[in-house]
């Protein structure tokens, strides 16, 4: 039949001596003697209709046809050869996937988007490490991170997924119990949550905001945005916040964002993982899968995943 193809012994020989210019190297590659290719090449040439070879004493040479023939024949080869790296490299592929995402992050924005990586590749068993320092990747025990990156460290490879921008959240009870808060100027009567592990939070803020007096700082401080955001629902002060963190605390009332006013953070959200790992099937899907998440979230996505801006102060 005319859309048979030659078998794939013959086309392997071929392509070994073609990329040779040799029988002999052919054969040694493929481990069977100089007269088994040139069978298979005569083969294969009684096969096409086309004489592929010029055959010299001590040499051999591709026709026109065989140097035609031979460039998509290499190239099939090496799609191949992928193709069949890449089945073994997932089939090798340990069946757990351990993530490290900051606490915050995890428990207000993650966790409920997990369930469809979940769906997507039911076969990966995704652990999850919560982190209580958002800038720091555990490369002991992680595959990749979710992290809140403000200087990048050697060895490790990011991806950028958006801008960090912050701005101050309060509860309804705090508003009625310190007065409203119409301006930046009006957190002075406020006493602010501040979070240890990122204690230049408010400075940065309210400089931008043009604040010059300092409001009262609590005296307990938290190691997570997470307990400074449940300290200020209970009425406790002033919290700063990321919207991905309190956007479902805002939409049912327990907190309000008195001003338009956000200021950007000195550091931005990145994927990472090690460097030398990043190609691990299981670590690309979840790269590319956490990509597309933070793509859809309007509020993540104001700059597109792009490199951040230079911008510091915006109106949200």
């Amino acid at each position: 039949m005319a859309d048979r193809l030659p078998s794939l012994t013959s086309l392997r020989a071929f392509e070994a001596a073609a990329r040779h210019l040799s029988f002999t190297a052919a054969a040694d590659e493929l481990n069977v003697s100089h007269s088994a290719v040139s069978h298979q090449i005569k083969a294969l040439e009684a096969d096409i209709g086309v004489r592929l070879f010029h055959r010299h004493t001590r040499m051999v040479e591709l026709t026109d046809a065989g140097q035609q023939y031979f460039a998509p024949v290499s190239q099939a080869f090496e799609r191949l050869k992928m193709a069949t790296d890449e089945v073994r490299a997932a089939a090798a592929a340990p069946s757990a996937l351990t993530v490290q995402v900051y606490v915050t992050m995890a428990m207000r924005w993650f966790l409920p988007r997990l369930n469809t990586f979940q769906e997507r590749y039911p076969d990966i068993e995704v652990q999850i490490s919560t982190s209580y320092k958002d800038f720091e990747f555990n490369r002991r025990t992680v595959d990749a991170g979710f992290l809140y990156v403000r200087a990048r460290e050697p060895g490790l490879y990011y991806r950028f997924l958006y801008e960090g921008w912050m701005f101050p959240v309060v509860s309804p009870a705090s508003v009625e119990r310190y007065g409203p808060l119409t301006k930046p100027a009006d957190l002075i009567r406020y006493p602010l949550l501040s979070v240890y592990t990122a204690a230049d939070d408010w400075a940065i803020y309210l400089q931008a905001a043009g604040v010059s007096q300092t409001p009262p700082l609590r005296k307990v401080s938290y190691d997570s945005y997470i307990l400074a955001l449940e300290a200020a629902v209970a009425g406790e002060g002033v919290a700063m916040a990321e919207m991905a963190f309190v956007r479902a605390d805002l939409a049912a009332g327990r907190l309000i964002k008195p001003f338009d006013f956000a200021v950007r953070r000195p550091g931005d959200w990145y994927f990472a993982c090690e460097v030398n790992r990043r190609d691990e099937p299981h670590i690309r899907r979840f790269e590319d899968w956490l990509v597309e998440q933070v793509g859809a979230d309007a509020d993540m996505n104001r700059a597109g995943l792009t490199e951040p801006t230079d911008r510091m102060v915006a109106l949200l």
